[in-house]
């Protein structure tokens, strides 16, 4: 087939799935990229098709290299450990079972505290300009 031909194609969208069970053992960790520099990420849901919503367990590094900023929600709760948050120009000490909801245009990010990177639960909702990109 040419590729022509595949480009031509009708895409039918994803089908929606009304409950979607991802299982410890089949979740995907994604080590730090440049883009996101220290950040280790466990993805939750992985495969659930048409979300408007990415949830993560992420791990914080113990630097921050950048602030960060782009459309929509974040809510975060953590886990275990403790870690620094910068939101704006406030600083926050973030324990275990403490948590925060905010607007992600507002330049934000996380460092771990102590001597393990701790673990903390996100989920970010989608906008139509940032459901195809990634931040920043």
């Amino acid at each position: 087939m040419s590729v022509t031909a595949i480009l031509s194609q009708t895409v039918a969208p994803p089908e929606d799935v009304r409950l979607f069970v991802s299982k410890a053992c089949d979740r995907t960790l994604i080590q730090e990229t440049p883009q996101f520099a220290g950040y280790d990420y466990e993805v939750l849901a992985g495969g659930k098709p048409g979300k408007n919503m990415e949830p993560f367990i992420i791990h914080a590094p113990f630097e921050i290299h950048k602030m960060y900023s782009h459309e929509g929600e974040e809510c975060m709760y953590i886990l275990d450990g403790h870690l620094e948050f910068i939101y704006g120009d406030q600083t926050l000490i973030l324990n275990p079972g403490d948590n925060v909801y905010f607007d992600s245009n507002i330049p934000h990010a996380g460092k771990s505290l102590g001597g393990k990177k701790p673990g903390s639960w996100w989920s970010s909702t989608f906008t139509s300009a940032t459901r195809c990109s990634s931040t920043e």
